[in-house]
């Protein structure tokens, strides 16, 4: 699923919006990875939805840091996005892949504080695929 968000921002081009089917994103990141992230940690104190990674540290500039970085610098992650997108400066979108159990409550109350959309995908889904789909079902879509 990550490839196909990336060949969508590629497709589409630097500035301009992304569409995967009704899921749209203005790319402002160049690639390889146009602001399209994977395993995306979010923390207290603004790190993660409002401010975003690559924003806070050149460290960063290539990916998000792991669980295991920040947590060797003292720092606890709320949660860890299975695939987070960034628009202007901001996590928009969080794209959680369930393989067994739907995101717990715990997790989707954040996301939503957060202001956050939020998508969950059936793994069964994902893998059922031939090629980037056009669309995302409407009933992955949560409130």
């Amino acid at each position: 699923m990550l490839l196909w968000l990336r060949e969508a921002a590629e497709v589409t081009g630097y500035d301009r919006e992304a569409h995967l089917g009704r899921l749209a994103w203005r790319v402002n990141r160049r690639g390889p990875h146009y602001g399209v992230w994977s395993e995306y940690p979010v923390v207290a104190g603004g790190n993660g939805s409002s401010t975003v990674w690559d924003e806070i540290s050149e460290r960063w500039t290539g990916r998000p840091p792991s669980y295991d970085e920040l947590v060797a610098e003292g720092i606890r992650p709320m949660a860890i996005f299975d695939i987070a997108i960034q628009e202007r400066s901001q996590i928009t979108i969080a794209i959680e892949i369930k393989h067994k159990h739907p995101i717990e409550p715990l997790k989707r109350g954040l996301i939503r504080k957060l202001g956050v959309e939020l998508i969950e995908v059936p793994t069964q889904w994902v893998l059922g695929q031939v090629d980037r789909p056009c669309e995302i079902p409407d009933e992955f879509w949560l409130l």
